[in-house]
């Protein structure tokens, strides 16, 4: 029985050899193409943002802040994913702004009917850089969520008719 599959596989062997004789190639590999593919994804950052109000008190322009401003602090709570490296939070001039008011150097005021009541918002607790609508914006603290104090003053000596005195500022937080 052994030289019976001897003597097969010396046909199937020799049936191989004429094949590749006949056609008049020797056997080699493939041949193959080959590319590159770009592979991307996006990730996003996503921020949400919340104010807290600012309220000053009462002004007494002709007592107590005829020669001392008044200092009042709220606040922009921000919650970003990601860790939002390159947020940055800016603020409008409010719907009353004084002439020449700017985006990068802001007038505030607040309206009580047609009387204005100047003041300011700031990004320190010193009260020196004013918080304004201009590249690149205030950057917040890490990690989220947090919140950004904003101090406000009004300066002393303003001598205007009582009233409900109030503003809205926009503020925008860019991501």
């Amino acid at each position: 029985m052994r030289s019976v599959h001897l003597n097969r596989a010396f046909r199937v062997a020799t049936a191989a050899i004429m094949l590749v004789s006949v056609c008049g190639q020797r056997a080699e590999a493939v041949p193959i193409a080959s590319t590159t593919m770009q592979v991307v994804a996006g990730v996003n950052i996503n921020c949400t943002i919340a104010t807290f109000p600012l309220n000053f008190g009462v002004y007494r322009p002709t007592s107590t802040h005829a020669s001392t401003p008044l200092n009042g602090t709220g606040g922009v709570y921000l919650n970003c994913t990601n860790n939002g490296n390159n947020v940055r939070v800016r603020m409008g001039q409010g719907l009353y702004p004084a002439a020449g008011s700017t985006d990068a150097a802001p007038l505030r005021q607040m309206g009580s009917a047609a009387n204005r009541l100047s003041y300011q918002l700031y990004a320190d607790s010193n009260r020196t850089v004013v918080w304004n609508n201009s590249p690149p914006g205030q950057r917040p603290t890490r990690p989220y969520p947090t919140t950004m104090p904003v101090y406000g003053q009004i300066p002393p000596g303003q001598v205007v008719p009582p009233g409900a005195y109030s503003d809205t500022v926009v503020v925008t937080v860019l991501f």
